[in-house]
């Protein structure tokens, strides 16, 4: 029980300073190896849900595996908590097609935009996507079809220190991932950016 208030208390932290930081701002959440970085965002995503967010993104892993596991770990805790509220997409999964994500997407957006629709039947879409340059790339170009722009999301960076910063900054270029993360959070004008890590020192040993 103790812990259970621990992570509550961290979550409404979290998510409460992302809203009082406003819309496009980037939050750095830092906790200590093995210190449940994971539980502490799935709290966030379940407190958004909670405060009106449509729309999730977790850029999970920077390899297959890892991006598998973060994908069964949200579906499972999440659809314990609420096993009605959610719809997840993964656009890396063979079994889906980008289309298919795009209608599913549709109806996300239009049930969050109607007044009429019971908040019952308002699931929140939550997007599972590799932390890679080319599929970063295809899911922002489904928000050039599909229109958040007047609705709450929330983009969770896990590993913000892996692959996600400008590691071409000293040559005056932008890296792929870098760039399509910069595209992904134009698309979503109503984002709110939090970069979670246990080692924000990474960056420092790069050349190393």
């Amino acid at each position: 029980e103790q812990a259970r208030d621990a992570v509550r208390a961290s979550a409404i932290e979290v998510l409460g300073g992302a809203l009082n930081a406003g819309p496009g701002t980037t939050g750095l959440v830092v906790g200590r190896v093995q210190s449940g970085k994971t539980l502490s965002y799935e709290g966030v995503i379940s407190l958004a849900r909670d405060n009106g967010f449509s729309l999730v993104i977790v850029i999970s892993g920077i390899s297959n595996p890892l991006l598998a596991q973060g994908e069964r770990r949200l579906k499972q805790d999440l659809g314990s908590a609420d096993k009605d509220g959610w719809l997840f997409a993964v656009p890396n999964d063979k079994q889906q097609s980008m289309k298919q994500i795009e209608q599913q997407l549709q109806n996300v957006q239009a049930n969050w935009s109607s007044d009429s629709t019971p908040k019952a039947y308002k699931q929140t879409a939550v997007v599972v996507v590799l932390k890679h340059h080319g599929g970063i790339q295809n899911l922002t170009a489904l928000f050039g079809q599909v229109d958040f722009s007047g609705q709450r999301v929330l983009i969770i960076d896990d590993e913000a220190d892996q692959a996600s910063l400008n590691t071409l900054a000293k040559k005056g270029k932008q890296s792929p991932t870098y760039e399509n993360l910069l595209a992904l959070r134009e698309a979503l004008p109503g984002h709110y950016y939090l970069q979670y890590t246990a080692t924000p020192q990474a960056p420092l040993l790069i050349a190393i």
